[in-house]
């Protein structure tokens, strides 16, 4: 994540206090707020802590009370660089963790790669009939999804009638 200056601006000022607490801007609207804190809360940056005496409250919930934006240590990290570096993976118990992906039967990726199984292949006028997608969408289709993404072994033939398009 590229940061702006207003966030790199934000995480240094933070950075600068004993407890870490980010001072939100006066100027700072709800529009402002989103478009610029929001994602320093996503990407991990900043987290939303009780505001302890002395800190600056960055919003009021009426469960939790007062509540402060803090600069965690990837929000420091991101001081360096002005990159936010990238987020560990997911361990044990979160949601990337032993999760197999289910290929679904009844979606065009799975129509066109049942096509290309075929002994003979498949044209990619026969594609762009069973799938709706014009010709140049067809093709960098094969090519970024089927090729490049999923790594299978796309095979072209030319011939007289058109292009040919199997799986081996």
């Amino acid at each position: 994540m590229k940061l702006s200056d207003s966030q790199l601006v934000i995480l240094n000022k933070a950075g600068q206090r004993a407890d870490r607490a980010v001072t939100v801007p006066d100027g700072y609207n709800a529009g402002v707020k989103a478009k610029v804190i929001t994602p320093l809360i996503k990407a991990g940056l900043l987290t939303e802590t009780k505001a302890e005496d002395g800190m600056p409250a960055w919003r009021s919930d009426h469960a939790k009370g007062r509540l402060a934006l803090v600069v965690t240590d990837r929000g420091l990290a991101a001081l360096d660089g002005g990159e936010a570096p990238p987020k560990p993976a997911k361990g044990a118990k979160g949601k990337a963790a032993g999760k197999q992906r289910i290929a679904r039967k009844d979606t065009k990726q799975a129509k066109i790669i049942d096509m290309l199984k075929r002994e003979r292949g498949t044209s990619l006028n026969e594609i762009c009939k069973a799938t709706g997608w014009l010709p140049h969408s067809t093709r960098a289709f094969l090519s970024a999804t089927l090729r490049k993404k999923l790594k299978l072994n796309v095979e072209t033939e030319r011939t007289d009638s058109g292009s040919y398009y199997r799986i081996k």
